[in-house]
């Protein structure tokens, strides 16, 4: 199975009770990310229309500069409240190599496989 295969598994299966340590640090580090990128990119969007919004202002036509714009502020996406990030993110981490309830052994092509 392929690293993106794998993710994609593991998220779309979110089962956080079930999940081992690792597929639970997946998991969390995936909608860490997931949240992290749609607030900058929310962010960074609500900053540009700011700035066309200002521009449209400038304009000697400005009530039409401002309605071809629209009265829209922000983008919004619910990823932007972080909720997963919020939820988990102060969850302690367990690592399985120093836990002893996992076993570790090596395969053929020097994978860890955590049993």
């Amino acid at each position: 199975m392929k690293y993106i295969e794998k993710v994609q598994q593991i998220v779309k299966e979110g089962l956080v009770d079930n999940m081992s340590p690792t597929d639970y640090l997946i998991w969390v580090a995936y909608w860490i990310g997931r949240e992290d990128s749609c607030r900058t990119v929310s962010d960074d969007y609500a900053a540009l229309l700011e700035q066309q919004w200002e521009r449209a202002q400038n304009c000697r036509y400005y009530n039409m500069a401002m309605q071809v714009q629209g009265n829209v502020k922000h983008l919004y996406h619910d990823d932007y409240s972080q909720s997963i990030s919020i939820t988990f993110g102060e969850d302690e981490f367990v690592d399985p190599a120093t836990t002893p309830e996992f076993q570790k052994t090596e395969n053929k092509n020097t994978c860890i496989i955590w049993e």
